[in-house]
């Protein structure tokens, strides 16, 4: 789950980092979309996004990985349909939501005209915001029994909110 260090590394390079195709786009001129403290304020969230992200998968991965020590048949089936839903990742809970959020966050990062960009994204933060809630795949992480603690909720709703407190300060 999640990328390795170096695919990090790549990410923040070359696809959404200082070197990226977009952004330069605007940094010399606010007027044609990059708002220099927006800018900031969304390089700052993805990485608190991508902190948030990795604690929860490393989380879904210690229980997966607690759940197959167990010789139980039925604890074998659900640790793999826990791995089958956390393939699907944080996206597949959010119903779009995350995907239009990160959108939102380096379309900011890359210096797009601020106004609708920055709409997008807090939008898409609180439909992620309301996806957490009464989650069936959370509850079932978060409350297992078998001692692995896997802290989706707080973790995640923690990143969301420092996330629109620096984009709304912006």
């Amino acid at each position: 789950m999640g990328l390795t260090a170096q695919q990090r590394r790549f990410a923040e390079a070359y696809l959404v980092g200082p070197n990226a195709p977009s952004a330069s786009r605007g940094r010399d001129n606010p007027a044609e979309g990059g708002h220099p403290a927006l800018m900031k304020a969304a390089s700052e969230s993805r990485k608190i996004w991508v902190e948030a992200k990795d604690s929860v998968d490393a989380g879904i991965e210690r229980l997966v990985a607690r759940l197959a020590k167990e010789s139980d048949p039925e604890l074998g089936e659900i640790a793999g349909a826990i791995r089958d839903l956390a393939s699907a990742g944080l996206p597949g809970i959010s119903d779009g939501a995350q995907t239009e959020l990160l959108s939102g966050i380096m379309e900011l990062e890359g210096g797009a005209p601020a106004a609708a960009s920055l709409a997008k994204s807090l939008a898409a933060l609180q439909r992620y915001r309301a996806a957490l809630s009464g989650n069936p795949f959370i509850e079932i992480c978060e409350e297992n029994p078998f001692g692995v603690n896997v802290p989706i909720t707080a973790t995640m709703t923690g990143a969301l909110d420092e996330m629109e407190k620096r984009l709304s300060a912006a």
